[in-house]
């Protein structure tokens, strides 16, 4: 074992056991668990030069899988219709108290494999119900599980249409709702982390922060060419440290990728596998929260 990989091993065994921390006390419910045949694979950078000409998404809004909701959530805006001229399928969430006076922070959810936008339902009422607007856009290739489930092509083509899918998202809450331009924030789960991850730092003049939960580091990817003007952007990487989408080679991939090109990557690891639960999504508010009240 070499020098770099006995310092993440200590590294991850400092973040094990604070992350314990907060499942002891109670705070960790699964808010998602993707199926067990899902895999996270990083993108491929050959596949990426390999541009095919844009898709136009879907327009249809319609969609009958709703999370269950409380009365808190309720209150809150989930749109079943959004208001923004978008071309593809999404969800809105706009906060209690919207107030149009002030500016919020815009949070984009990428959804994981074999999921859709409406996974953002699970995902708002543990993360904040007052504090962001957020949007989920759907991933354009549909599942072999389900007609209503979706995923993210895996490779170049699929990665840049995800990239407009969202640069489009940002560009019209800005123009059509209250929001502080310089503090839009990332956010996914599985292969959405990992295509956050990507997005992010090939636009980090745009993006405040990126949130990634059990997604894998993209590997070889394109973003590799901005390196050195994305070091100045925080990136939150949880993971499970039983996950399989992305695993302790993935982490550790992760943790020497940012190693070595200057990147501002926080790690944190939890006691779980491939789940989403609230304890990380408490971590993920805090983290979006510093960097909005800098």
């Amino acid at each position: 074992m070499n020098r770099l990989q006995t310092q993440v091993q200590s590294h991850l065994s400092a973040v094990r056991q604070n992350t314990e921390k907060l499942l002891t006390k109670g705070l960790s419910k699964s808010i998602h668990q993707p199926p067990s045949s899902i895999r996270n694979t990083p993108l491929d950078e050959n596949s990426l030069h390999q541009e095919t000409s844009r898709r136009k998404p879907s327009a249809d809004f319609r969609d009958s899988r709703v999370a269950p909701q409380d009365n808190r959530t309720t209150r809150a805006r989930l749109a079943t219709g959004s208001p923004l001229a978008l071309e593809f399928s999404h969800r809105l969430f706009t906060p209690e108290h919207y107030e149009d006076r002030y500016e919020y922070p815009l949070v984009i959810w990428l959804h994981s494999q074999d999921s859709s936008e409406y996974e953002l339902d699970g995902v708002m009422p543990h993360l904040s119900l007052r504090n962001y607007v957020a949007i989920a856009p759907r991933a354009i290739q549909k599942s072999k599980l389900s007609e209503r489930k979706f995923c993210w092509t895996q490779n170049g083509s699929g990665a840049v249409q995800a990239e407009q899918l969202v640069m489009q998202a940002i560009a019209h809450a800005i123009n059509d709702l209250s929001i502080r331009p310089d503090r839009v924030f990332l956010a996914g789960y599985g292969m959405g982390g990992t295509l956050a991850q990507w997005i992010g730092l090939r636009n980090s003049e745009s993006i405040a922060g990126v949130v990634s939960i059990n997604g894998a580091f993209p590997k070889r990817c394109e973003s590799l060419l901005q390196w050195r003007e994305s070091r100045n952007l925080p990136v939150l990487f949880i993971h499970g440290g039983q996950s399989e989408m992305c695993d302790a080679d993935h982490t550790c991939y992760a943790l020497q990728s940012a190693h070595r090109n200057g990147l501002s990557y926080q790690f944190l690891q939890f006691p779980c596998g491939d789940e989403l639960n609230t304890a990380m999504t408490v971590m993920a508010n805090q983290f979006i929260m510093k960097i909005v009240t800098e």
